[in-house]
């Protein structure tokens, strides 16, 4: 069995924890997005 490093693990957390917070941002601002658009604007198109 590998051993893990207490220091790989660091960074890997690190790494997550910065994706995580992007990710939050985005959502954020895609949410204030949604809020502030027109209710009934069907002119764009749903995938």
């Amino acid at each position: 069995m590998p051993s893990i490093h207490l220091t790989n693990v660091r960074h890997d957390l690190e790494t997550t924890a910065a994706h995580l917070e992007v990710l939050h941002r985005m959502l954020e601002g895609h949410a204030i997005f949604l809020k502030h658009k027109p209710h009934g604007d069907q002119s764009e198109e749903l995938c």
